[in-house]
């Protein structure tokens, strides 16, 4: 029997989406006629054999209740049903899910018994917290010891019993260095603070109080730190109010400030909060003074770059352009996501604006050295290639050139090809083949049990943990290419879409899984284009709802939506939003032409302006020119757009949209981003 994958089908969109579940009649009777005719998805790739896990009808009725119960909070009737089923699988989900509730009720043994049974289960450390907080006080010594070794503490609660019980046992230094690493390190309620205290205040030295003040300062906890202030001596009581007030802007600050002692005046935690004040007050030049001099020990380093790369922002957009540098050179990081953003940030400013490729080459060599995933390795190793090439290099420009052209899913690994290539088309690695062993052996495991059974039963809200958990047992091209088959034949594109973002981190790329179609209407806006939207803004989740309201495939505002329904002599229905993915695309494709048309025809900013609204976008052209003008570098353009969440938007669309072309016009690979960013 084969399992016919949702992926990469060319089917209406109401197919792609079921409108409601189907039954377990209608599933079965589906079934069977697969088993009959065995049908192919269009996914270029060869069929995979798979055996589905179908429950019994009385086992589905029961399950389809239990759930319900579950849903409603009705965890006693919910786990009475589960234990009448003959198949224990579901069960255990709802078992998993009373366990990981808040204030569940359930016992220390059965939290404990069910973590040591599914240590492959998602929320492991959650259900760890939940053993902790269930942990009774008669529990022996010798238990709490053996539970705390196999299982190392995740709340504080859990630290000081670890803590105390291995000081009642006889490890002395290695209870007090433990509590004392706690006091520092973790956060307490009032209640547990004082009582904390009142049970260990000698263990504490000065230098602890200071470091754990200082911790939750840095940390922007000032309601707990208030409660350090007279466990602190004056002068780091003087410090820390001042920090506080100006964290909170208070209109005592300059009072404050002045009130702390000389020695330490400059302390990187109160550098820092003046920094951060100037900036938000819009002082730049005296902002600038303490980056240009800042302390020797940062304290907290990438607090500090989190101020320092808006300044470097706001510099350079005013032309200060030497400043600019000057200050992204000297951003103090060591490793990690700021290092590698400050070195890519002088390196550009140097080349493109300082006219200084040997420096810029040094800058962009030391990011792609410190960065691992295939977005940031390729953007480091084509602005290398771009540097070489100004300096004339041209072995050392190719080099470059090609190791950027391998991450052929990235915007800049794309037009890198597209710089090797010219108009060819890019070649391909093959498609992982999976063989019916493969597959088979990868549907036998027990998460993937679940998840099936989840999805039969209608249970589909839980899906999402069951299917990532897999994921992070997958470290092959066939095991990624078989679980993002897996969750499409789920009816979840978005989590094979997120499978294959995880595969692309170790530059295993899956072209056809990860990006699926959906047949629209071959008018405009070109559907690649507006596929690659989707891609990026809901992962093909017709329910998705943004932090901002924005709802379904397209994620419209409802004010927008009703705007363009209008437009287009629509009914507007906020609910069709959501259920019904026909409409949200109609509704999505036309605004995105209207901005098109908006902008002259132009993909950049109509692409930003879905993301950051048009009124941005045409501040932005007054600000720093129309990418579609002589003597304007479209790409520059884009890194020079002030908010880093539609930089990288239209970064990741555009990389879409090529791959999109390839999907609908037949597999040949042809790049064309140099085209799409000046049309």
């Amino acid at each position: 029997m084969r399992t016919v994958l949702l992926q990469i089908l060319h089917l209406p969109i109401s197919a792609f989406f079921p409108a409601r579940r189907m039954t377990l009649g209608i599933f079965l009777a589906a079934l069977a006629c697969l088993a009959a005719t065995p049908a192919k998805a269009k996914t270029g790739e060869k069929e995979k054999e798979a055996t589905p896990i179908l429950l019994s009808v009385a086992d589905f009725g029961t399950y389809r209740r239990a759930f319900a119960e579950a849903d409603k909070n009705r965890w006693k009737k919910a786990r009475v049903l589960a234990a009448l089923a003959h198949n224990p699988l579901p069960g255990e989900v709802i078992q998993w899910l009373y366990y990981t509730r808040p204030q569940t009720r359930a016992s220390f043994d059965e939290i404990a018994t069910f973590l040591r049974g599914h240590p492959d289960w998602p929320r492991q450390r959650l259900l760890r917290q939940r053993a902790e907080e269930a942990m009774p006080s008669h529990l022996p010594d010798e238990a709490i010891l053996a539970w705390f070794t196999d299982y190392p503490p995740v709340t504080t609660h859990g630290r000081i019993l670890f803590g105390e019980t291995r000081l009642r046992s006889g490890d002395r230094e290695g209870g007090e260095d433990y509590l004392i690493e706690t006091w520092r390190h973790k956060n307490f309620s009032r209640h547990a603070d004082r009582r904390f205290l009142s049970r260990h205040r000698k263990l504490f030295s000065k230098e602890d109080h200071v470091a754990r003040i200082d911790r939750l300062l840095w940390e922007g906890r000032h309601g707990e730190a208030k409660r350090m202030l007279y466990r602190v001596d004056p002068d780091q009581r003087s410090l820390a109010i001042a920090r506080i007030s100006l964290m909170k802007k208070s209109w005592a600050v300059d009072k404050d400030i002045a009130r702390v002692p000389k020695h330490l005046k400059a302390h990187p935690g109160l550098q820092y909060e003046r920094l951060r004040w100037r900036r938000k007050k819009g002082k730049t030049e005296s902002a600038r003074e303490i980056l240009e001099h800042p302390p020797e020990d940062l304290g907290q380093a990438k607090h500090w770059w989190r101020e320092r790369v808006i300044i470097v922002r706001r510099l350079f957009r005013e032309g200060y352009y030497s400043e600019a540098y000057r200050l992204a050179k000297g951003h103090g990081q060591t490793a990690g996501e700021g290092y590698a953003e400050a070195e890519w940030l002088a390196g550009w400013i140097a080349l493109r604006f300082l006219n200084d490729p040997q420096v810029a080459f040094i800058h962009f060599t030391n990011l792609y050295r410190v960065v691992r995933y295939p977005i940031s390795r390729a953007r480091g190793s084509y602005w290398a290639a771009r540097a070489a090439e100004a300096m004339g290099a041209r072995s050392t420009q190719g080099r470059w050139y090609r190791i950027a052209s391998q991450y052929l899913t990235t915007y800049y690994g794309q037009l890198a090809a597209e710089r090797l290539n010219g108009a060819q088309a890019t070649p391909l690695p093959p498609p992982p083949k999976l063989s019916p062993e493969i597959v088979n052996t990868y549907e036998a495991l027990p998460l993937a049990r679940v998840a099936r059974l989840l999805q039969e039963i209608g249970a589909t809200k839980h899906l999402r943990l069951f299917i990532l958990q897999l994921a992070k047992q997958m470290s092959t091209p066939e095991a990624y290419a078989w679980l993002s088959d897996f969750a499409l034949s789920l009816e979840r594109p978005d989590l094979a879409i997120a499978i294959t973002k995880r595969a692309q981190r170790q530059n295993i790329l899956l072209f056809t899984r990860g990006y699926p179609t959906l047949e629209l209407p071959k008018k405009e806006p070109e559907p690649a284009l507006v596929l690659a939207v989707t891609r990026q803004e809901s992962a093909f989740d017709k329910g998705a709802r943004s932090p901002a309201n924005a709802l379904g495939l397209m994620q419209l505002l409802p004010r927008t939506a009703r705007g363009v329904a209008r437009t287009l002599r629509l009914r507007y229905s906020r609910k069709k939003l959501l259920s019904d993915p026909d409409y949200n695309i109609q509704l999505g494709g036309a605004y995105l032409n209207g901005l098109i048309k908006e902008f002259n025809g132009s993909y950049v900013l109509a692409i930003a302006a879905y993301n950051a609204g048009p009124t941005r976008v045409r501040r932005w052209i007054r600000a720093m020119g129309n990418p579609r003008e002589a003597g304007v570098s479209t790409i520059d353009w884009v890194e020079s757009i002030p908010i880093h969440e539609t930089r990288n938007y239209v970064q990741r669309v555009l990389e879409n949209l090529q791959i999109y072309r390839m999907r609908l016009n037949g597999g040949a690979f042809f790049l064309q981003t140099s085209e799409d960013l000046v049309r």
